[in-house]
């Protein structure tokens, strides 16, 4: 399976036994002035949801599309 591991259009063909493409997103300290950290990647199965994370998981092609970024105010 092909996968996005980064915010631009970077794909990379997963290893054999990730077959997973995922979405992981969460606030840190510059939540609100950048908005949620994200991380996208390959994995063998869907990682474990922790409270104040979101987790998206799928299993075809370039099926993790990086969220859109709100427009910053200039």
């Amino acid at each position: 399976v092909i996968c996005y591991r980064k915010y631009t259009n970077n794909v990379k063909t997963c290893p054999d036994g990730e077959n997973v493409c995922y979405t992981k997103m969460w606030c840190d300290g510059f939540c609100t002035s950048r908005g949620k950290v994200v991380e996208l990647g390959c994995a063998a199965t869907c990682p474990i949801r922790k409270p104040g994370n979101e987790v998206k998981c799928c299993s075809t092609n370039k099926c993790n599309h990086p969220p859109k970024r709100k427009k910053r105010r200039p």
